[in-house]
């Protein structure tokens, strides 16, 4: 995905109430997206989708082989820059610990997913 594709999805996300911005108070030129309830109550529907995408996509391959592609994927999308860190604001109570994505405006074009453990 590109810088621009990027933004458009996180601005639709936004503009839909799944995501919040904020500025990081370290480094301006850095944003954080934190996602909000309304995102959070979907998550286990999303969760489904993608585990049923993921076991059509890669059923053929063995436990081993899974996790050392999302190894591979994790260090792919790390080498871009992109890092997810504990959210440091509490914007409402669960027991899932939310993550941000840091979006660093030289990180280079990249695809990102979840990951898992």
């Amino acid at each position: 995905m590109t810088k621009g594709a990027i933004t458009k999805l996180a601005d639709s996300l936004t503009a839909r109430g799944y995501l919040i911005r904020l500025t990081d108070p370290t480094d301006r030129r850095t944003q954080i997206l934190n996602i909000t309830q309304k995102a959070f109550d979907i998550l286990p529907a999303l969760a489904a989708l993608a585990d049923e995408n993921s076991e059509e996509s890669f059923g053929d391959l063995h436990q081993t082989e899974r996790e050392m592609l999302a190894q591979l994927q994790k260090k792919i999308v790390e080498g871009y820059g992109i890092t997810t860190r504990p959210c440091p604001q509490v914007l409402f109570s669960f027991e899932f610990a939310p993550t941000v994505v840091e979006v660093h405006p030289d990180f280079g074009p990249a695809g990102a997913g979840i990951f898992r453990g």
